[in-house]
């Protein structure tokens, strides 16, 4: 016979003899107790949980058969009768019960929420072992749980008295005090752990919020120098510090010290950090634009500073964003702003994944801070990475080139068409730069190339067609403005259409500054093929309104040319203007100054005067004078031929509106799926002063002008 086989007959010889003594004393709970842990050897639960539970009912007292009656559930994964005879063993006979029975025990009630159970747990453990102070933390969070806040501070109290000389008792029982709101309290139990252990730098982080919540700031400040002082690793500390320094407006102190911060912080908590950062950078921002005040210089370089915190961090986007921020606040043609612009680049030199739209919105914001130069760079170089990146290349064509760039520029549209000869708005714009530098007849055939390959790129099925070498009928349509009143939504949405075929860009402004280049220079902006009954082309130049010579000149050139003009509530249309000039750099004053000092001058002109001084600056309030403007064009042309419409209604019903300028147009309508708003200007709603002052300025023009048309346009 093996071991296993004798063992096992022992037992059951042995469960026979206790089972005959039961017979003659059944009321001796040893023998229950003995038979049961037999049964338990054999996994014979059931037997073993009866023979222990008679074990208890004999004797209510006897702990070690609550105990293996305990383990017996614990067995067969009856946790809840497991803990609950375990807490009648521990309660039967505590002396023998060691500490770590206690925390297991009150873990298991806890973890079934029975607090009250749990709660006597952790307290007979502390009893056991009276300076373990996670003991005190784990009840007292039993406690909150139950409400029993007081019990949580007579529980603390309890600890100091039993461990006088340990300042964290003293510190959780601060602690405990000041989530009561008890302020003095507390703050005198973190100055006793301080007394007792003077580089206690836990305790002087919790006294310096304290001091925070009642707004003594000299006073938390040096508490948290403390901090810093004896843990130069605590990132809640400095940033506790810098929220200090911002209340006492000390923005440098405020900055340097968050910036420390990040530079400790561990990946997990540098966002958090930097979250300080930005909020601090941000509490100034909306300070000073309330105050109307300059960002000074520490400002600057803290937006710099997160930039390149950013950098470090290779969140790229986010660096650009931030830099980009700089670069708006630093002074104009300051060393600020020259150091922003510097640190802008020097973050795109180390960004790894370069796209053309990082450097397009480099390019518009050097073009807003009139560095056109550099803008113009910016601009060059998105279209390096991609030529067929349309946005640089619409920028550049309203970014003025200066004379002494001007053979780079040509050189480097040279060089682009000479890899990607495909690209129609890179010829036009190359003709542009001819232009200026009075290459007229090599300007013509660029204009000619950039009209046949834009229009055989949209509609390849084009190329079959004849195309005429020289266009000799005039534009079919002209928008003549106004500004900032929805004309190139007009314009890009006809170019939607597969009957009209547009020049390379929108505004050729011809009839004005470029009139001496000649008609034949006007006409190669336009695709020969337009020449044919099937196809419409035209442009859009906003400022035409403004010039009677130029409504002479259309109509002695082009007299048949059909006309849009769309008015905006001149308010809103001088105020997005003014909006317009300043992102482009061409003005740098803000909207009041310049409407007041307009209106003092025109104050002091004859209506003559206004008409004849058409679109010199300032021309914020005076384009808005559409009385006179329409006037003179409604003389020169038929009524018919010149549809005029409400910019309102276009930006409300524009399929309502497009319909009618097809109507003009003598073609069919040509709805679109969407009709997105195009150049919409991004800036903050004027003040209700500024609005009042052109209300009451345009009001009589605006009356004016309802009577002359016959139409209601009902401007306030």
């Amino acid at each position: 016979m093996n071991q296993s086989k004798l063992q096992l007959n022992q037992i059951t010889a042995t469960i026979e003899k206790y089972t005959q003594m039961l017979a003659k004393n059944p009321e001796a709970p040893e023998i229950h107790f003995n038979l049961g842990n037999l049964y338990a050897q054999q996994e014979q639960w059931e037997k073993a949980i009866l023979c222990y539970k008679k074990a208890i009912n004999i004797n209510p007292q006897f702990a070690e058969a609550y105990h293996n009656l305990a383990k017996v559930y614990l067995k067969i994964d009856n946790e809840n009768k497991a803990a609950y005879f375990w807490y009648k063993a521990i309660k039967s006979e505590p002396r023998k019960v060691q500490i770590k029975e206690y925390w297991s025990l009150g873990n298991t009630f806890k973890a079934q929420k029975k607090l009250g159970k749990a709660a006597d747990c952790y307290r007979q453990g502390i009893k056991v072992q009276p300076d373990f102070l996670p003991g005190y933390h784990v009840l007292s969070k039993v406690l909150n749980e139950q409400g029993k806040h007081n019990e949580v501070i007579n529980l603390y109290r309890q600890g100091v008295r039993k461990n006088p000389q340990n300042p964290k008792f003293y510190q959780a029982l601060a602690q405990a005090l000041a989530s009561q709101k008890k302020w003095q309290k507390a703050k005198a139990c973190y100055k006793k752990s301080i007394e007792i252990q003077p580089k206690f730098w836990e305790a002087y982080y919790q006294l310096g919020l304290i001091f925070q919540q009642e707004k003594k700031w000299q006073k938390a400040k040096d508490c948290q120098i403390k901090v810093i002082q004896f843990n130069k690793k605590f990132v809640s500390g400095y940033l506790q510090l810098a929220l200090i320094y911002q209340k006492l407006e000390q923005y440098q102190l405020a900055l340097e010290t968050c910036y420390q911060a990040i530079e400790i912080a561990p990946e997990s908590s540098k966002e958090q950090a930097i979250a300080f950062y930005k909020k601090i950078l941000q509490h100034y921002s909306q300070l000073n634009s309330s105050l109307g005040f300059q960002f000074n210089k520490e400002f600057v370089s803290g937006y710099l500073q997160l930039a390149l915190i950013y950098q470090k961090l290779e969140q790229y986007q986010l660096a650009l964003e931030t830099c980009h921020q700089a670069v708006e606040i630093a002074p104009e043609s300051s060393s600020l702003e020259e150091q922003a612009i510097a640190t802008y680049q020097k973050i795109l030199d180390n960004h790894p994944q370069l796209t053309p739209d990082i450097y397009h919105q480099f390019g518009k914001l050097l073009r807003k801070k009139s560095h056109f130069i550099d803008a113009i760079a910016a601009y060059q170089k998105a279209i390096t990475i991609d030529p067929n990146f349309r946005l640089a290349h619409i920028h550049l064509q309203y970014t003025s080139i200066p004379p002494k760039q001007l053979p780079q520029y040509i050189d480097f549209y040279r060089q682009i068409l000479a890899k990607h000869p495909q690209v129609g708005i890179a010829w036009g714009n190359l003709g542009d730069a001819l232009t200026q530098q009075n290459n007229i007849q090599e300007a013509i055939t660029c204009y000619r190339k950039s009209c046949y390959l834009n229009a055989i790129d949209t509609y390849p099925e084009l190329a079959k067609l004849h195309w005429k070498e020289v266009k000799e009928s005039g534009p079919d349509f002209i928008i003549i403005g106004a500004a900032k009143c929805g004309t190139t939504s007009v314009y890009e949405y006809l170019g939607n259409n597969p009957k009209i075929l547009l020049p390379h860009k929108k505004e050729l402004s011809f009839f004005g500054k470029k009139y001496d280049y000649g008609v034949d220079w006007y006409l190669a902006h336009f695709p020969t093929i337009t020449d044919r009954d099937d196809f419409l082309t035209g442009e859009a130049t906003p400022n035409y309104i403004c010039f009677p010579l130029i409504a002479q000149r259309i109509k002695q050139h082009f007299p048949n040319t059909k006309l849009i003009l769309l008015l905006r509530n001149p308010i809103d249309r001088t105020i997005s203007w003014h909006y317009h000039q300043l992102n482009r750099g061409i003005v740098k004053e803000d909207l009041k100054t310049v409407i007041a000092r307009e209106i003092t001058e025109l104050e002091s002109l004859s209506q003559e005067d206004i008409i004849n001084k058409n679109y010199r600056q300032p021309h914020n309030i005076i384009t808005g004078l559409y009385i006179y403007q329409v006037k003179i064009w409604l003389e020169l042309f038929n009524r018919e031929q010149i549809l005029i419409l409400k910019s309102e209604d276009f930006y409300s019903k524009p399929a309502e509106t497009m319909e009618k300028v097809y109507n003009l147009l003598g073609l069919p309508n040509y709805p679109l799926a969407q009709y997105p708003k195009i150049n919409k200007g991004s800036y903050n709603p004027a003040e209700e002063e500024i609005r009042n002052i052109l209300r009451n300025y345009f009001e009589p023009y605006n009356r004016e002008l309802e009577e002359y048309l016959g139409m209601e346009f009902n401007w306030s």
